[in-house]
């Protein structure tokens, strides 16, 4: 079941951790598309490392289908690098936006 957070539901947040900086929000969309609907992905950008920062938060909007991915994907080389893949959980001292809403309270475990 789709979490709530402040009173939106966010569907189901996958953490993309250890990535390639070369990667871009199409590199991941074609990672994980295979396992379910994107519903959107977020690439976090730098601006002092000049580009991505090395992970990424994608939202997909069924729980199997993210469950699947972080299956998958999680220790699989990338461009080099070993992919780091969990599911979003709540936190209460981070207070970083993603997605467009806050994912504040929310952590890779």
């Amino acid at each position: 079941m789709a979490q709530r957070i402040s009173g939106v539901q966010y569907g189901y947040v996958v953490f993309v951790g250890n990535m390639s900086p070369h990667l871009t929000e199409d590199d991941v969309r074609v990672m994980v598309e295979s396992f379910g609907n994107v519903e959107s992905i977020n690439v976090v950008r730098g601006q002092a490392l000049d580009g991505a920062c090395g992970f990424a938060f994608v939202k997909m909007t069924d729980e199997r289908a993210a469950q699947r991915a972080i299956a998958e994907l999680s220790g699989k080389s990338i461009k080099g690098r070993c992919l780091n893949v969990r599911v979003l959980t709540k936190r209460r001292d981070c207070d970083s936006m993603f997605l467009g809403f806050n994912l504040g309270h929310l952590v890779a475990r």
